[in-house]
């Protein structure tokens, strides 16, 4: 489950969730909101300025982030590994998306489709820091 994967994986994670019942209450029920989703190597997951709701849990696998200015100037930003959590900034802010995510290999996700109505206060609390 959701939980068993980013308290042993995220290190942003472990901390809070060995501390704070609440968010491990509330990542467990994220993770039955949670789909499963599989990428094939080069698959873009998040493209640059669009507008999408979801917000990513690596599972397996590695993406790339990259960055284009104005300009065209495309900048590597890092690359994710397992545990990552990423679209956190658009799915927060309600924002275009500010770079683009590509799957470097097989990659396996959970994603969290916006859920209107659900304030995810502990989570939220969480990823803006």
């Amino acid at each position: 489950n959701l939980f068993n994967i980013f308290s042993k994986s995220s290190p942003v994670l472990v901390d809070p969730l060995k501390s704070d019942p609440t968010l491990a209450r509330e990542l467990q029920f994220i993770g039955t909101l949670c789909q499963p989703l599989q990428k094939l190597p080069e698959d873009i997951i998040i493209n640059q300025g669009s507008q999408t709701s979801q917000l990513y849990f690596l599972t397996k696998g590695y993406c790339n982030v990259t960055c284009t200015d104005f300009a065209g100037t495309k900048t590597d930003i890092r690359i994710l590994h397992p545990g990552a959590i990423f679209g956190e900034i658009s799915y927060l802010l309600k924002c275009l998306r500010t770079t683009t995510v590509k799957s470097h290999d097989y990659t396996s996700l959970l994603y969290l489709p916006r859920a209107e109505g659900y304030q995810f206060r502990h989570l939220s609390a969480l990823l803006k820091d």
